[in-house]
C-alpha cells in the first residue's frame, strides 16, 4: 500500500513532555498537553524552549490519499536510535487554513492516551495521560470527517526530557483523493552581472548572456517558461548599468523572477610613456631637474587631442637625492576611464662615469652628461673655463 514518509530536515519538532528529569524540577502538566498550548503545540516547561535542531523523527502515513469517512494510520518512529520519550501531542488540521483540529483519532490505549480537547475542535488530538516513558515507533489511527473538503496535515510534539523537547512539526501532506497535489514553485538563478565596453564611436553596445537556471520538482526542468527582459543580445544605449528581469513560469502558471545588471562601460584610452630618463646630478646639491616627452595617447571613443594627460610628478620637476624614481603618467577620457604608464627617472653622482662621459673624452677636464648636445656631453675646466670636446 503506498504511504508517505516524512524526514526532518528543517522542521522543528517539540514534544509534549510534561515530566520532570531531576527532584528540582517542577513537574509541567505530567497528564498530557493543556489548552494554553491548542494552537503552537508548545508545552509551558517554566522557561524550556523548543529544540532548533532537525527533530529526529520520522512520520510515515497509510495510504497516502484519504477520501471523506476513510481511515489512515500514523506511525512515529525515531530516526537517532533513541526510541525513548515521555510526552506526546499530535492534532489533524487541514493543510491550509485555520488550525482547527479535524477527524477522530482512535484511543488503542485509555492508560496512555487521552482526547486533546481544544475549544471547537472533534476529537482531532491525541495526548498522552501520563509522564512515564514510552517506546518508538507509536502507531496512531486516525479517521477522516464525512464532509473532509481538504488536504490534511499532522502536526506533532514530542517531549524526550523535561527540557529536551521539539515542537509542533508538520507531517507531509495527505492529499484527499481526487485533489490536485500542491504545486511547488519552481526556482530560479540569474547569470552573473554583465559588463561589455561601448562600441567604438558610440555610446552603447549589444550585451548578451547565458540563461538564467530554473528548475521544478513537480515538473521537467526542461519544460519550464523562461524569458528576460531585455532579451539576449539587445543593444543598451549609453554609459551605464541597466536591470534585466528573468522569469520562470511552471506548468501551474506558478512564476518567480530573479534580476542582473548589465553595464555598458567606457572604452579605456591606450597611452605609451616615453622611455626612462637619466640624469646627472648637480655639483652643488644632489639632484636635479628632469624633462621628457608627452606621453602618447589614444582613444577609440573621442578625438586624441581632446584627451587629458597627466604626469605626476610634472616634467620639469626636480628630483632630489642619488636615486631613481617613478613618474606615473595618466590618459582621461570625458567618460572618466583612465589608463597610466610609469617612467622612471634616474639621477646619477655629479661627474659619474654616464654613458657620454664615459672613457674620459674630456681628458683632464670634467666631463658632464649632456644628453640634448651632439655629443652627449660637456666638458668643463677644472679652473672654471669651459670647453667644448
Amino acid at each position: 500500500m503506498a504511504g508517505l514518509k516524512f524526514s526532518f530536515h528543517s522542521v522543528k519538532l517539540v514534544g509534549f513532555m510534561f515530566a520532570s528529569i531531576s527532584l528540582t524540577e517542577v513537574e509541567s502538566f505530567p497528564s498530557g498537553a493543556g489548552i494554553q498550548a491548542c494552537i503552537d503545540l508548545i508545552p509551558d516547561h517554566q522557561g524550556v524552549t523548543p529544540q532548533t535542531s532537525t527533530p529526529p523523527f520520522d512520520i510515515t502515513i497509510l495510504p497516502a490519499t484519504v477520501t471523506p469517512g476513510a481511515t489512515v494510520q500514523v506511525t512515529l518512529s525515531s530516526t537517532d536510535g533513541n526510541l525513548f520519550y515521555r510526552g506526546l501531542a499530535i492534532q489533524a488540521r487541514l493543510a491550509t487554513g485555520n488550525s482547527d483540529t479535524i477527524g477522530t483519532f482512535f484511543n488503542t490505549d485509555p492508560t496512555v492516551w487521552r482526547a486533546y480537547d481544544c475549544p471547537g475542535s472533534t476529537i482531532g488530538g491525541l495526548t498522552h495521560t501520563n509522564s512515564d516513558e514510552k517506546v518508538l515507533p507509536q502507531v496512531f489511527v486516525w479517521t477522516a470527517p464525512n464532509n473532509l473538503a481538504g488536504d490534511v496535515q499532522f502536526r506533532v510534539t514530542v517531549v524526550r526530557t523535561f527540557t529536551t523537547l521539539w515542537a509542533n512539526f508538520a507531517s507531509p501532506v495527505l492529499q484527499l483523493q481526487g485533489n490536485p497535489p500542491p504545486n511547488t514553485l519552481p526556482t530560479i538563478t540569474c547569470p552573473d552581472p554583465v559588463s561589455v565596453e561601448t562600441f567604438p564611436g558610440f555610446e552603447g553596445n549589444v550585451a548578451s548572456w547565458d540563461p538564467p537556471t530554473c528548475t521544478d520538482p513537480d515538473q521537467d526542468d526542461t519544460t519550464l517558461a523562461v524569458s528576460c527582459s531585455p532579451m539576449p543580445n539587445t543593444f543598451f544605449p549609453g554609459i551605464g548599468s541597466n536591470v534585466v528581469t528573468c522569469s520562470c513560469t511552471d506548468a501551474q502558471s506558478a512564476t518567480v523572477q530573479c534580476t542582473f545588471t548589465v553595464t555598458i562601460v567606457a572604452n579605456d584610452p591606450e597611452i605609451m610613456c616615453p622611455p626612462d630618463v637619466v640624469v646627472q646630478s648637480r655639483v652643488d646639491i644632489d639632484g636635479n631637474t628632469a624633462n621628457w616627452p608627452a606621453p602618447t595617447c589614444t582613444d577609440a571613443d573621442q578625438s586624441d587631442n581632446t584627451l587629458s594627460i597627466t604626469c605626476s610628478p610634472p616634467s620639469g620637476s626636480f628630483f632630489p637625492g642619488i636615486t631613481t624614481s617613478s613618474v606615473v603618467c595618466t590618459c582621461l577620457d570625458n567618460a572618466g576611464a583612465s589608463a597610466t604608464c610609469p617612467i622612471q627617472v634616474t639621477v646619477t653622482p655629479a661627474g659619474g662615469p654616464m654613458e657620454g662621459c664615459m672613457g674620459n673624452p674630456c681628458g683632464g677636464n670634467e666631463c658632464r652628461e649632456a644628453p640634448g648636445s651632439d655629443a652627449g656631453y660637456t666638458c668643463h675646466s677644472v679652473t672654471g673655463q669651459g670647453c667644448t670636446p
